[in-house]
This record gives structure tokens, C-alpha cells and sequence, in this order.
């Protein structure tokens, strides 16, 4: 993945498809996407994923202090308000989505 745009493309297809690559919980994404994005060491990816880590610790349904100093990584949010493995894989995809649209739009 060289750019924000594949990566978009690769968790979208993480969602549709998280079998074939061996998902079953939002945690196997999470490892998954953090691997890639070591390894890619591209400073425009990092930023997009620190964007959508900070992204998910604002949301209104966390219950942060809005002073809070420290952010927890997404997917132990997205695990806290989850009732199951697969609704934290729905929760992720439905976060994501938002994100994507707050970003761009």
C-alpha cells in the first residue's frame, strides 16, 4: 500500500471479505492494518490513521473527559462497545465510514 487511497481500498475490502484474510474480530484488523502501516512508512498513512484513532476517541458515545490527555487505540474503544466479535467487526465498519466522511467531506 503506497498511498491513503489503496489503504482505504484494503480495509474496505477487509470489511466485505474479513474471512479471506482471516478476521474475525475488530482486534485482527486492527494487527493487520498496524503491520502494514509500519511497514509502509509513509508519513501521509501514519497521519491518516493517528486522524481516525483520534477521530474514534472524540466520538459521542465515548465517555472520555473532553480534556482527557491520553487517547486510547481504536480498536479497545471499539471493543469496549461491542457485544460480540462480529458486531465489533458492523461497529468498525460503520465507524470507519464516518470517518471517511468527516475526513473528506
Amino acid at each position: 500500500m503506497k498511498t491513503v487511497s489503496d489503504y482505504i481500498e484494503f480495509v474496505r475490502l477487509l470489511i466485505a471479505r474479513p474471512a479471506l484474510f482471516d478476521v474475525n474480530k475488530v482486534e485482527d484488523i486492527y494487527f493487520l492494518l498496524r503491520g502494514f502501516t509500519y511497514k509502509s512508512n509513509n508519513e501521509e498513512l501514519m497521519n491518516f490513521c493517528n486522524s481516525f484513532n483520534s477521530f474514534i476517541n472524540k466520538q459521542e458515545f465515548v465517555c472520555l473527559k473532553p480534556d482527557a490527555e491520553k487517547e486510547f487505540a481504536w480498536h479497545k474503544i471499539t471493543r469496549l462497545y461491542s457485544s460480540s466479535d462480529v458486531n465489533s467487526l458492523e461497529l468498525f465498519s460503520r465507524l470507519f465510514e464516518r470517518f471517511l466522511a468527516s475526513y473528506y467531506g
